[in-house]
């Protein structure tokens, strides 16, 4: 009999999520209601989800805001995305001490789940957030989700068919595709229904069946998984994300109960990077001429992009000084950091302040503050600024 089979035999779901009536809800009242949106894909599926501008801040409902449900035209609840994400600071003061830590993969999500009613036998079916079937191409490739699916699985000896048809399977493609194509398995939902309403548990809230299923599956094809972390591994990832002094190739930690709350910690120095590369370096040095003249109101009152270009570029020279600042405290002040520990730019613009600690503050008793490390950069070219601004991009 096949491995998956039996893989959750004798297991007792705790079922962290219920899905009711969303479906009957929306097709009874579809002009009527204001947060649910219903779309019908063909003649086959029919998904529900969340009009993002009608959700006040923080929206949940009985059971969680999901990004989406899809059921087939009967009714049947058939693939889902899991409810959004919580406030960071409301997960961990009601989760301080019963959570982990998971990498957040960079790439294009999906679920993949068997519908019986396709063909003569039935078939596999790709669910992404805006498509049914994979058709859509995915982000920074030229290929669709059903075309690297499907050769991942040609790579890989038959890959699905190993896999447990009453799953529900939830994965990423990593955005840097190589030839060996490889895919992230984040997560694996069973599905049961009760009166009419479905309840879903993880399969890998067991420690040993989600490390039973990696042994099985990461040495024979290119599936891969998320990283865990624990509590204090999260909580010194999310105290290092706070700063770019850190590698901009970590996009983040997803922080997770058992009972399927869940939080996003993204990296700011990932965030960083993405953003410098998505603006032209035009608007760049606009922005710092600008801003050395105090004008940047004024060039920007009239004309919004601009103004929301500028308001972005504003927040991240914040994040770089204050970044600088808090490598100037490790290093001088606490001297838990060495200087050689930082990137060189770093440790030009850290002697230039010390220097200027050594030389004008400290004989005054004074000390140095975040204004002299912004006062201090100031005295820079606006082309030496945005050298220097625009460094983490060298070394991605």
């Amino acid at each position: 009999m096949n491995y998956y089979n039996n893989m959750h035999k004798n297991i007792y779901p705790s079922y962290p999520y219920q899905i009711d009536t969303l479906y009957h809800i929306i097709k009874q009242s579809q002009t009527d209601n204001q947060v649910l949106e219903y779309i019908t894909y063909s003649s086959q599926y029919v998904k529900v989800k969340y009009k993002k501008d009608k959700l006040k801040e923080h929206y949940q409902d009985a059971h969680g805001s999901y990004k989406n449900v899809l059921y087939n035209t009967d009714g049947e609840l058939m693939s889902f995305f899991p409810p959004k994400t919580i406030d960071t600071e409301q997960f961990l003061l009601s989760y301080k001490n019963s959570f982990y830590g998971e990498e957040l993969i960079d790439g294009t999500p999906f679920s993949l789940f068997w519908d019986k009613n396709v063909g003569i036998f039935g078939s596999w079916q790709i669910s992404g957030y805006d498509d049914i079937g994979g058709k859509n191409i995915i982000d920074h490739a030229v290929y669709s989700l059903k075309e690297l699916f499907t050769t991942f699985n040609n790579q890989n000896l038959d890959f699905l068919g190993e896999l447990n048809k009453k799953y529900i399977y939830h994965f990423v493609f990593p955005f840097c595709i190589d030839t060996k194509i490889k895919i992230y398995l984040i997560d694996v939902f069973i599905v049961s229904k009760i009166d009419k309403q479905y309840f879903i548990s993880r399969l890998f809230d067991c420690p040993n069946e989600r490390n039973v299923f990696i042994s099985n599956n990461s040495n024979k094809t290119s599936l891969c998984f998320p990283q865990q972390f624990t509590i204090a591994e999260c909580l010194e990832k999310r105290s290092q994300y706070e700063t770019i002094n850190i590698s901009s190739k970590e996009k983040g930690i997803y922080l997770k109960t058992n009972n399927g709350i869940a939080c996003k910690v993204l990296n700011t120095a990932f965030a960083y990077v993405h953003i410098f590369q998505s603006i032209q370096p035009k608007h760049q040095f606009l922005f710092l001429e600008l801003k050395s003249t105090n004008k940047l109101q004024w060039a920007s009152s009239k004309n919004k992009l601009l103004k929301t270009i500028f308001q972005t570029l504003s927040d991240y020279n914040d994040i770089f000084l204050r970044s600088i600042y808090i490598s100037y405290i490790n290093i001088f002040i606490k001297k838990n950091t060495r200087l050689t520990d930082v990137h060189e730019i770093q440790q030009f613009i850290l002697n230039k302040i010390h220097t200027y600690y050594l030389n004008t503050l400290r004989p005054q008793k004074q000390y140095c503050t975040l204004r002299e490390v912004k006062n201090m950069f100031e005295t820079f070219s606006i082309e030496e600024q945005m050298f220097f601004l625009t460094y983490p991009l060298r070394d991605v």
